[in-house]
């Protein structure tokens, strides 16, 4: 079994993070812990009759993409019921994917549902660059290994976020999550249709 790890942070680390609010680093479960929640929640459904499950993440990191992607799996190929994955951020017009934390991207989509969550005054003034270590707000190309070189968020939500983004974004993420499963209940309909 893994053990959280935790780091020690070094004094000026210290001294940076009181000048922000956020100054606990991200805690995610171990993938054991997380996928065992998830399978729990996966056999209640399958005891209560359900034949297809969608589960929608909105903010998963990769291993956890991962563990719920593997779980679908399972569950598709070792039970009657057909579970589908599904991401928030899902591709745009050009196929690009914003995977973001707290980017303007993903808070426009908070400030659409959740608007009282989001409180930009508690990051710097505009003027001042959001480095990712200090304010947890981290750019798509980050996370895909291309950070820019001052390691400074260039989707900074003080700028670019708004509800009306927020409201397409997730507006476009569920034409395509319905999309997916209407192709998926049309096959039913298909297969139905071959063994007739």
């Amino acid at each position: 079994m893994k053990k959280v790890q935790f780091e020690l942070m070094q004094p000026q680390e210290i001294i940076d993070a009181k000048k922000s609010w956020n100054s606990m680093k991200s805690f995610y479960l171990p993938e054991e812990i997380f996928a065992l929640g998830v399978r729990i929640y996966l056999e209640k459904l399958v005891v209560q009759g359900y034949r297809l499950i969608v589960m929608v993440n909105g903010h998963g990191a990769t291993n956890q993409i991962q563990t719920l992607e593997r779980l679908a799996k399972e569950f598709s190929n070792e039970r009657k019921v057909t579970v589908l994955t599904a991401f928030v951020a899902m591709p745009d017009e050009n196929g690009v994917i914003d995977y973001g934390h707290a980017s303007a991207a993903e808070t426009s989509k908070v400030m659409a549902i959740h608007p009282e969550a989001v409180n930009l005054s508690r990051l710097p003034v505009k003027e001042k660059p959001l480095k990712y270590r200090y304010w947890a707000v981290v750019d798509s190309d980050a996370f895909l290994g291309r950070p820019n070189a001052d390691f400074e968020v260039q989707d900074d939500p003080r700028l670019m976020a708004n509800p009306q983004r927020g409201e397409e974004l997730l507006n476009h993420a569920v034409k395509q999550i319905v999309e997916k499963v209407r192709h998926e209940i049309e096959s039913w309909t298909e297969d139905k249709e071959k063994v007739k």
